[in-house]
């Protein structure tokens, strides 16, 4: 039975590390775009846009590794990186204020992930029989 619990988390470890890493591909990817359709989103959606979008990052990878301070500087690093890479891109630029965006996106995607794991600690620990 102990064998089993310790199955059921490292395969959803998996996922999540999985998760994260295909987001942060497509995070790239929409980086890479010179728009989304005909039009370019306008400044106030495109942080909003931004923030989510590492909202997200930092949810999947502090679901994965179960450390929300660390997952919240990487994901600020990743979006400081996808910035520099954006004034290379054809059409785009480095805007401060997307990761401004992004890192106030991280820090919420990784203490609500945080908040998550507690509860399902603590909702695990009750569940044991007391011996």
């Amino acid at each position: 039975m102990e064998r089993d619990s310790e199955l059921s988390v490292s395969s959803s470890s998996t996922l999540w590390k999985v998760l994260s890493v295909l987001w942060m591909a497509i995070l790239f990817w929409l980086s890479s775009r010179a728009s989304w359709g005909h039009t370019s989103l306008i400044s106030p959606w495109k942080n909003g846009v931004a923030g989510l979008g590492y909202l997200v990052l930092s949810f999947l990878l502090t679901r994965a590794s179960k450390r929300p301070n660390w997952t919240w500087v990487f994901s600020s690093w990743y979006a400081a990186f996808d910035e520099i890479y954006q004034s290379f891109a054809p059409l785009k630029t480095a805007d401060f204020m997307d990761w401004f965006a992004a890192l106030g996106g991280g820090f919420v995607g990784s203490r609500l992930a945080a908040r998550i794991i507690r509860q399902e600690n603590t909702n695990k620990n009750t569940l044991e029989p007391a011996e």
